[in-house]
């Protein structure tokens, strides 16, 4: 009873607006639909946050190694190349130039192998972002189908 007095005096506060149902529905729907796009968006964006989280954890630890191998493999490439090279003119009887220009061929085989390793690597951190778009394309496609057939 006294929720009714309340609310009773609340109503003699505020006016009687005139009955709109048909232009008060539309704009309802509007609303609905544009409460639904924004919720939407914030789940679109919750998504990308963990996406990027769990591809940004995986990839460091993969860079990091990368860097720190590269940092090794830079020191002591040139030292070994010419050892290689030098081994190579003495075991097979060549010139020392032909014994260097092998041992160049072989780094540079196994350097492209390496490449293609890390290259093979990075595809797989982004292919978790593939989730976030096919979540976007679906929410998309819905929400075009949503305004499609709204009168």
């Amino acid at each position: 009873m006294a929720n009714q007095t309340q609310i009773n005096r609340l109503q003699g506060m505020f006016p009687e607006q005139p009955d709109r149902t048909e232009p008060h529905a539309a704009w309802q729907g509007a609303r609905r639909l544009g409460a639904h796009v924004m919720e939407l968006g914030e789940l679109q964006a919750r998504l990308l946050v963990a996406d990027t989280k769990a591809a940004s954890r995986r990839l460091m630890w993969f860079a990091i190694l990368a860097i720190i191998g590269g940092v090794v493999l830079l020191g002591a490439v040139p030292v070994a190349l010419h050892a290689l090279g030098l081994y190579f003119a003495e075991a097979f009887d060549w010139p020392e130039a032909a014994g260097l220009a092998l041992a160049a061929a072989i780094a540079a085989v196994t350097g492209g192998i390496l490449l293609a390793v890390a290259v093979t690597v990075v595809r797989a951190g982004i292919a978790k972002f593939n989730r976030s778009a096919s979540e976007f394309r679906q929410n998309l496609e819905m929400v075009k189908d949503v305004i499609s057939r709204s009168p």
